[in-house]
């Protein structure tokens, strides 16, 4: 079910479920987020899948560790952008245009199907937003979610 929520509270609750696994691979969550951030139209359970998925891969993508931000902040679009950036392995050029395709994985067998980020990419649409990336290999990845804000 949709309705105004606060991503702050998304986040914070995301950043709870997941602390033993950061924890265990060494992974600083680094969170900024702009005072008084506008709400979004949204469902709170869909937004921490998305978050979730997007905060677990970049855990996979640096698999020594290393130091994540995230920082939620008001554009001049009446949007609200939240920025994953991690420093891991980057993503190829060639597999850029596929990474929301269903079932596209560079995981071994076994260990993805594929479905995570084609998942994420519905939802925010569903939320009437936008989900890009821009990655260099051997520099990592920065994933921007664009969603509404609440007038």
């Amino acid at each position: 079910m949709k309705k105004e929520v606060d991503l702050l509270t998304i986040l914070n609750d995301t950043q709870s479920l997941l602390s033993n696994q950061l924890m265990s691979q060494n992974v600083i969550l680094a969170v900024t987020v702009q005072p008084d951030l506008p709400r979004v139209f949204g469902s709170h359970e869909m937004l921490q899948q998305v978050f979730t998925n997007l905060i677990l891969n970049a855990c996979n993508a640096m698999p020594e560790g290393g130091l994540m931000k995230i920082s939620v902040e008001a554009n001049s679009s009446n949007q609200v952008e939240i920025h994953f950036i991690d420093a891991g392995r980057g993503i190829p050029p060639e597999n850029l245009s596929k990474i929301f395709d269903p079932f596209f994985t560079t995981m071994p067998v076994g260990k993805g199907v594929g479905l995570g980020l084609s998942i994420c990419h519905t939802i925010i649409q569903q939320h009437q937003g936008s989900i890009e990336v821009h990655s260099e290999v051997a520099k990592g990845s920065d994933f921007t979610v664009r969603l509404p804000a609440t007038k």
